[in-house]
């Protein structure tokens, strides 16, 4: 056997070329044909490799690999075919065709066990009907989620906190009205079991209440409910069992709605009866005594019950007013958005009329008209209180002082005019521009109501308010307020005038003579700063208006510096445009494009931040709307400081809506443009931004 493998390589026998007697045709014939067959043998294990590193979900994917090494090996004898023509090494041409063997012997021992799952692999036709059946439930699964998105669209709508849960309080769905009430976010709140997340404290045990839903498939009744930020709400809340999505799961679909308030009025007149009847009970047995102590008794009860309905009627008059102006708020935000792109466009046509002076004047009347319905919006907004803020630390005494002049202006000569300032006067945190227009519309109030000439003061100082005022003020919280006060001599309201005084478009001036807005606007203003208004009049002795301001108590409040305006820039900064609004983005990208400017617009918030992480080129401005759906403006101001250090900021926004208030009140210094505006307006304010 030694001698056999020494001798292994050696060509000691007649080449296999003697047998076809060296006939080139024959010999040739045999090579090229071996050759061809050993090639594709060496192909099938590459194939086969590719194809099992491709499929590695076969479980016998080792019968590819030893398949593999029997096709090597049958290649590799023809290949020893070739080379024996020549050469008769016949000795390690026999060896390899024994390896061959072995493998082949090997492959077919090992192929048997498999065969019956290889016979088991599903037939074309199968995998198609499986195809079918799985796209038909799809497309049934399809349906469903659209069916229960628009249910899950129409849910979201309510102001009702609406919550789907499972049996066992696992939270399914939850409406921005639940958002809006608890304070925990859709997404933050799935997943969690109701009871546990808001704490529910109700009128019986769960264990009861779900008995009772199970066997009349609803329950309602008041619970108690811990928002996010600890305080406690009442809730008047209706439970209905429902089918869940999969056949036999029940879930519980609960409407909550906040009664706090109606349960504080409640309870706060429930405790007001409850003391007026311990007083009747205790006067009545004063009564027995003296018919002095009866009297004194009946007047401390009318005192109280005119309380009670002067309470009732404020609290009725501020829901109506906050009515008025959600309805105020809403149509100014619609308007504005229209208002930009008309006096956007009116301008770009007035700049192209430059030589057609009759069609010039012609879009100068509609410009003219467009600004006069601009200042209108600008006027319910402010009423609405959805006025973009800008606060800073204010002395009013210094704003009276600054406006004198223009006031005495204002008056005329035949009133006399008169301040009394407080020079101790603590600060307020308010918008200074606002606070102008407050003063401004209640002077010129003042003076309307005096003709014939009389007598403007206004004061200033600061007042503690006490749990007594609170308690006969609706609205006010006790504490430390700054007081500013306009009293004048004129003919005074009746008390049915002072009920509407503040309501829009009320006015008891001639037609023509008043827009009946004035007083509206300082409510909205007033309101909005955080402070709070009262009127005092009596007809024939004049009118005092009286505001309360929160004061500024911390000693380390600092005034904000006013920046500068910087020179005009070179027109080729880059301008990331974000705006939902197509008709606004268009126009807007237009006139920047006009002015030089280079505009990459984007519709919303998460194309804005793809646009910042993909573009290398530099980002010079963000002109971004306050409110957007996905997220506000200075959220996503945020997040490209985050890739862009550095970037600068312009706000844009005539949204009409609390979550302005919520999300869009800027920082004290914060570049802001007002909708609607014209092109002029928007370039000199990207230019003083940048240069700034």
């Amino acid at each position: 056997m030694g001698e056999f493998f020494r001798r292994l390589f050696t060509s000691d026998f007649m080449p296999h070329g003697t047998c076809y007697f060296w006939n080139p045709e024959v010999l040739w014939l045999n090579v090229v044909s071996d050759g061809l067959i050993a090639a594709a043998y060496y192909a099938i294990p590459v194939l086969l490799l590719i194809f099992f590193r491709k499929r590695k979900d076969i479980s016998f994917r080792w019968i590819f690999i030893a398949f593999a090494i029997f096709i090597l090996a049958c290649g590799t004898t023809h290949l020893m075919g070739i080379w024996t023509v020549w050469h008769g090494a016949y000795r390690l041409d026999g060896l390899i065709k024994a390896i061959t063997a072995a493998a082949s012997i090997v492959t077919t021992a090992m192929l048997v066990p498999v065969l019956p799952a290889l016979v088991n692999l599903p037939s074309p036709d199968a995998f198609r009907k499986a195809n079918q059946k799985l796209r038909e439930e799809i497309d049934h699964g399809f349906a469903t989620s659209r069916l229960l998105a628009r249910q899950a669209s129409l849910l979201d709508l309510a102001h009702d906190a609406i919550i789907v849960r499972e049996l066992d309080g696992t939270i399914l769905f939850w409406n921005s009205g639940a958002e809006s009430m608890y304070g925990w976010t859709k997404s933050e709140a799935a997943g969690e079991r109701s009871h546990e997340l808001l704490k529910t404290v109700a009128p019986q045990h769960l264990d009861d209440i779900h008995a009772h839903l199970s066997a009349h498939r609803r329950w309602e009744g008041e619970i108690l409910h811990t928002r996010r930020d600890g305080t406690v709400v009442v809730a008047s809340s209706r439970w209905v069992l429902r089918e869940g999505e999969r056949p036999g799961e029940l879930e519980v679909m609960e409407i909550n709605r906040d009664i706090t308030e109606r349960q504080r009025v409640k309870q706060q007149l429930r405790e007001a009866n409850e003391e007026l009847e311990k007083r009747v009970a205790e006067r009545t047995t004063t009564l027995q005594r003296t018919a002095e102590s009866l009297e004194r008794t009946n007047g401390e009860l009318q005192q109280q019950m005119e309380l009670s309905r002067k309470l009732e009627d404020q609290l009725l008059q501020s829901q109506k007013m906050e009515a008025i102006g959600r309805l105020a708020g809403g149509v100014a935000h619609d308007f504005n958005n229209v208002l930009t792109v008309i006096l956007g466009y009116n301008g770009m046509v007035m700049d192209e009329l430059g030589d057609q002076p009759r069609l010039l004047e012609k879009a100068a009347e509609v410009q003219r008209a467009a600004e006069r319905a601009a200042g209108l919006t600008k006027q319910l907004l402010a009423f609405s209180r959805r006025q973009i803020l800008q606060p800073s630390l204010l002395d009013l005494n210094e704003v009276v002082n600054n406006m004198e002049k223009l006031l005495r202006h204002v008056i005329g000569e035949d009133i006399d005019f008169a301040t009394r300032l407080d020079p101790a006067l603590c600060p307020v945190r308010a918008d200074a521009t606002h606070l102008d227009q407050v003063v401004m519309n209640l002077v010129i109030n003042a003076r309307d109501a005096m003709p014939n000439g009389g007598k403007l003061t206004i004061e200033t100082a600061n007042v503690v308010l006490d749990e007594a005022y609170a308690q006969s003020h609706a609205g006010i919280v006790p504490g430390h307020y700054v007081h500013i006060a306009v009293s004048d001599t004129g003919h005074g309201m009746s008390e049915d005038t002072q009920r509407k005084i503040f309501e829009p478009f009320f006015t008891t001036k001639e037609v023509g003579k008043g827009t009946g807005l004035g007083l509206s606007i300082v409510y909205g203003i007033v309101k909005q700063n955080g402070g709070d208004i009262w009127v005092y009049s009596q007809e024939g002795k004049g009118t005092t208006f009286k505001i309360h301001l929160p004061a500024v108590t911390d000693q380390h409040a600092t005034k904000l510096p006013v920046s500068s305006r910087g020179p005009t820039l070179a027109q080729a900064e880059v301008v990331l445009l974000v705006e939902d609004d197509a008709n606004v983005r268009k126009l807007v990208e237009g006139v920047l494009r006009e002015h030089g400017f280079q505009v990459v617009a984007s519709e919303n918030v998460v194309e804005a931040i793809a646009l910042c992480k993909e573009r290398d080129a530099a980002i010079d401005l963000l002109l971004t709307d306050v409110v957007m759906p996905d997220m506000s403006g200075p959220e996503l101001a945020e997040e490209l400081a985050k890739l862009r250090p550095g970037l600068k900021v312009v706000y844009m926004s005539g949204y009409a809506d609390n979550a302005v208030v919520r999300h869009g009140v800027l920082k004290p210094g914060a570049a802001f443009i007002e909708k609607p505006f014209v092109a002029e307006t928007l370039t000199e304010k990207l230019r003083e931004v940048l240069a700034g």
